[in-house]
């Protein structure tokens, strides 16, 4: 087993060698240093560029609190700037008192070549009688919401990660942790949170890990974090760490971006018919598209379409439009229906047991409506959701339906005798919104949010509406092949500043999530 002086080496230099080159406002950003206490932390920056570079450095603690920081023996004051000639390399050795303290350092320029013509490295070294030990050179880590490592561990080596969120707020979690061993078998899986900079022995995320122990980690996280991973080796008194990339696991495209020809503005799936459904307000129409030769056929609508739901058989659906539904046969391709109705649509949900389900549109705050296809009547749910403008899906066992609600909150509805009724309702997320439509995986067992976030469904409440996992992308519709294998996505936005590409089609491998 590691010493104990080893497991405080290695996670002392974890906190040191956890490094972003990423910009931050045209800044070159270092999360995390140490300086003092007999440790220095060794900076070399390259200006390619073809004019003089000059930075400005800012060295603080967690909280935004100064501390003594020397650069080659001079103390980095408010006003000091570093001036590095164009083509030229220059090293900062930095340094502090006899105290050992953690911190972060901001490089901002002030004048000179943009970062893609400045180079720098950075690597930790103690320094002890006089005696300099080089204990890792460091890599740039990158933002990433799923990643994959190595686990090497034996009576004489151990590893060791550093985890830092991207962002305010300064909150990492739900991260799930997955162990498996040498054939790719899980071993244990653990839900954890952390606040801030957290290093860590994978010994202390998983109680189930043996010793000696060759398999793998895969981390995921709802938000972006930093990784660093450190493999340590104790041979008598020398101590040998090694950085280790990890790999960023993103979904893997199955074919290749196509572009359509309109605009989606509501879309699901049917698997009888192996057909993309989809409405566009220009011109009016709902299209049927085969999602992997492109082909198409199209029936016209009698006005705008706000929203369009399958139903759980693939053979009918309900476009949403202006105090009104048309009920669509879509093996026939003919619209069979139009029912008066008292809401304007934000979604519609088109369930197995003879109703449709209208939710308000935005900014109106009502019950949820629900329609009796056979007889055009109309009743409202007895409860108030906690909501301005929501979606939802039909589970596919049929008796429930899963809403989300004024972007932040997420709930589930019982809809076994027609009216629905709510059974519960929750909180998504306090720092990020979680859209205003949902979609559900075949199995049932995920929930996709409008901005990429994937949610649990279960029957057990404690165990319902867990996030899970991050599909990298906002969502304007997501279906499941029948397999199970793969998911066919029309991208949408993340957040409301993000680029839209709703005329693209992406086909993900579900198992890459």
């Amino acid at each position: 087993m590691m010493t104990g002086r080893a497991t405080s080496i290695l996670q002392l230099a974890v906190i040191v060698c956890f490094v972003s080159c990423a910009a931050q406002a045209a800044s070159i950003v270092y999360p995390q240093i140490v300086v003092g206490g007999g440790y220095e932390t060794v900076l070399t920056i390259t200006n390619s560029g073809s004019s003089t570079l000059i930075l400005h450095p800012i060295v603080k603690q967690r909280a935004g609190e100064s501390f003594p920081v020397k650069a080659n023996g001079i103390l980095i004051g408010d006003y000091e700037n570093w001036t590095i000639p164009r083509g030229a390399t220059f090293p900062y050795v930095l340094t502090g008192d006899e105290v050992a303290r953690p911190g972060y350092l901001i490089l901002e320029p002030v004048e000179g070549p943009g970062e893609e013509q400045i180079a720098t490295s950075i690597f930790f070294r103690s320094v002890s009688a006089g005696r300099v030990i080089d204990l890792v050179a460091s890599y740039p880590a990158q933002a990433m919401k799923k990643a994959v490592f190595p686990v090497d561990r034996s009576a004489f080596a151990d590893t060791g990660i550093a985890l830092l969120p991207t962002d305010s707020p300064n909150i990492l979690g739900p991260l799930r942790f997955t162990l498996l061993d040498q054939a790719g078998a899980k071993v244990q899986e653990v839900e954890l949170g952390y606040s801030g900079h957290t290093p860590l022995m994978v010994a202390e995320i998983f109680e189930q890990i043996p010793t000696p122990f060759l398999g793998s980690v895969v981390i995921e996280c709802p938000r972006d974090f930093y990784l660093l991973v450190l493999r340590l080796e104790v041979a008598g008194d020398s101590i040998q760490l090694t950085g280790v990339p990890p790999g960023r696991r993103e979904p893997v495209l199955a074919s290749p971006i196509r572009r359509l020809p309109f605009r989606v503005t509501d879309a699901e799936y049917s698997t009888v018919l192996d057909r993309i459904v989809a409405v566009s307000s220009d011109p009016h129409r709902l299209y049927l598209l085969e999602p992997v030769s492109g082909t198409e056929k199209h029936i016209d609508l009698s006005g705008a379409p706000y929203c369009v739901s399958v139903s759980p058989d693939g053979r009918y659906a309900a476009v949403g439009h202006k105090k009104s539904l048309s009920y669509v046969n879509l093996e026939q391709a003919t619209v069979e229906k139009e029912i008066p109705v008292t809401a304007e649509p934000a979604d519609v949900v088109l369930a197995g047991n003879g109703y449709a389900y209208i939710f308000p549109g935005v900014y109106v705050t009502g019950e949820l409506h629900c329609v009796q296809i056979s007889t055009g009547t109309e009743t409202l749910t007895s409860e108030t959701p906690p909501m301005v403008g929501s979606g939802g899906k039909v589970h596919p066992g049929g008796n429930s339906l899963y809403f989300v609600a004024d972007r932040q909150y997420v709930g589930k509805y019982n809809i076994t005798s027609g009216t629905a009724s709510r059974l519960y309702w929750q909180h998504g997320s306090p720092s990020a919104s979680l859209g205003d439509d949902l979609w559900i995986s075949r199995d049932g067992t995920r929930i996709f949010m409008q901005t990429g976030a994937v949610l649990s469904s279960s029957d057990v409440r404690e165990q319902d509406l867990k996030t899970i996992s991050e599909l990298g992308a906002g969502i304007t519709h997501l279906s499941e092949a029948e397999s199970g294998g793969i998911l066919v996505l029309i991208p949408g936005r993340k957040q409301w500043s993000d680029d839209l590409h709703d005329d693209e089609i992406h086909v993900l491998d579900a198992k890459s999530l």
